[in-house]
């Protein structure tokens, strides 16, 4: 089996390459340096010859909203014209558990945009959203620092997953046949995200202040109300929990 991977590069590209590989696929990982350009649809017509399956997980380089927009709606254009071109048998998207509760920031209406796209294509395909990653852990509290120093953070569910898992689910799902729908995956823990934070401070010893603040926004622009940033029932849950990752990363 033949895959191309759009985004190789990126923290899921380069784990999901490798997890494709461990599974003995054969893996195309085009890039610009290539010739392959997602944003100008160049070279991706060339790349996807001989193909069965295509994952995107290229990702917009802003969260700014029209940029995010546009990003998002002409990538999955050139994508999806030159999947049907090449026959592609399987178009796997990643995107975000909760987009359509977390639209107070742009970048996931993009993503909305993107989802529907791929569904509307008439193509087989299959829909990967997945929980936040615990490499954005650190990004999410210096999101919400107040200005004397201590972090203010909000106490909805929480139910993260490492980046590493994302890849290998995808992996699973690309070899797989086509869903021609939505899949979930996300950590084993549902845990508030001030916690989170406490945690990932606490395994650097870092001294930290984190205060709860259910008033406080996700990553300082997205109002929380509950456990949008957890899966649904039915979704696929992954084995390694924050403090292991955490220590797996002294």
């Amino acid at each position: 089996m033949r895959v191309v991977v759009l985004g190789s590069s990126g923290l899921i590209g380069r784990g999901l390459v490798a997890a494709l590989r461990g599974l003995a696929v054969d893996v195309v990982a085009p890039t610009r340096r290539d010739g392959c350009d997602v944003v100008t649809g160049s070279g991706l017509s060339e790349a996807f010859k001989g193909a069965q399956a295509v994952v995107d997980v290229t990702n917009s380089p802003s969260f700014e909203t029209e940029a995010a927009t546009s990003f998002f709606t002409t990538t999955s254009r050139h994508i999806i014209d030159a999947a049907r071109v090449a026959g592609i048998s399987h178009l796997v998207v990643l995107s975000v558990v909760g987009s359509e509760h977390l639209t107070e920031m742009g970048y996931f209406t993009a993503k909305l945009l993107q989802e529907g796209a791929i569904r509307s294509s008439g193509l087989p395909y299959t829909i990967l959203r997945a929980t936040q990653f615990f490499e954005f852990v650190g990004a999410i509290a210096e999101a919400n620092k107040t200005t004397q120093g201590a972090y203010k953070v909000s106490g909805s569910a929480f139910q993260p997953m490492a980046a590493k898992e994302v890849s290998e689910t995808l992996a699973k799902i690309v070899i797989d046949t086509p869903k021609n729908g939505t899949v979930e995956v996300g950590g084993p823990e549902r845990i508030p995200l001030y916690q989170a934070v406490e945690t990932y401070f606490r395994a650097k010893g870092e001294k930290r202040t984190v205060e709860r603040d259910d008033s406080a926004k996700y990553y300082g622009a997205i109002s929380l109300k509950g456990d949008e940033l957890c899966p649904g029932m039915g979704a696929i849950v992954v084995p390694t929990t924050l403090e292991q990752w955490l220590q797996q990363q002294k």
